[in-house]
């Protein structure tokens, strides 16, 4: 059985009917690869024919529904008001990028009216949080961690690197708009982090590359077995280096992450299965 792009209530009765009338002793494949969206109650019905499929020997495939039996999709996610924003903690905002990203990688994301959410925010922004991510095309990460409107502030640059542009970006962010979160994201196979790695230079370029020489320092300096490793192990450096850098340049957002109003974390990307993995929280 085949589950078409968009699966909603109503195809609940037909869906529930085929499963029902399986003959035991049967092959069953359900191919969830052309599927975008999956309505719960849907997804409920696989997982209880799931469950029943070992009483009647029935043996199952679950095609690309990768983490099945874990998801719970958002249904109709608004855009984030002042009063949501603010009795959100910083632990309540990384467990919704946690939960956005599985979103992401099970192809479950959550249903949007995105003409509603322009609606929504059009007298005012409310976001959860400050991504530093880099500007590769791969890594959006409204997509990756299954965002709308209003809910994030992106902030992108080849490498994720920090300047004084980006601080302020964050200290407005966060003093100024109320989100509770600053996230810098780096992510494997990055051209930044080879470029450095390199020691390429090409006219500004080269400056941004000098950013992250201190984490290719770094990494040399504990040996490495090859390339690829270099790369990411300088890559994941570099996130934890910016992490530490945004707290010794800012007063204001450290004191801010010392009263506990914000937290700060990194976390790299994997653009071959689009998982993120966040490392262990510095607040």
């Amino acid at each position: 059985m085949a589950i078409s792009e968009h699966v909603s209530f109503l195809n609940k009765a037909n869906i529930k009917r085929t499963l029902d009338n399986v003959p035991i002793n049967s092959d069953v494949v359900i191919d969830a690869t052309r599927s975008k969206y999956m309505d719960y109650d849907v997804y409920e019905i696989i997982e209880d024919f799931k469950n029943e499929a070992q009483f009647k020997n029935i043996k199952l495939t679950l095609e690309n529904m990768r983490g099945f039996g874990t998801l719970k999709p958002i249904e109709n996610a608004r855009s984030h008001t002042y009063a949501s924003q603010q009795a959100l903690t910083p632990v309540d905002v990384l467990a919704i990028l946690q939960d956005g990203n599985e979103n992401f990688i099970n192809n479950l994301e959550a249903n949007r009216n995105l003409l509603e959410q322009v609606n929504d925010t059009q007298q005012g922004q409310f976001p959860l949080a400050i991504i530093l991510s880099c500007m590769d095309s791969r890594t959006s990460v409204e997509l990756i961690f299954d965002l709308g409107l209003g809910d994030v502030f992106s902030a992108r640059v080849a490498g994720n690197i920090i300047n004084d542009d980006m601080l302020g970006s964050m200290e407005y962010a966060c003093k100024v708009a109320g989100s509770k979160l600053i996230v810098v994201l780096g992510h494997s196979h990055c051209g930044a982090i080879k470029g450095a790695c390199a020691d390429v230079k090409l006219d500004h370029l080269t400056g941004l590359l000098d950013k992250i020489q201190p984490a290719v320092m770094a990494v040399t300096a504990q040996g490495v077995s090859s390339t690829e490793e270099l790369v990411q192990k300088v890559a994941e450096k570099n996130v934890l280096l910016t992490v530490e850098q945004i707290r010794l340049q800012s007063m204001a957002l450290e004191t801010l992450i010392q009263s506990g109003e914000i937290g700060i974390i990194g976390g790299m990307y994997d653009v071959e299965t689009g998982r993120v993995t966040f490392f262990n929280s510095s607040w």
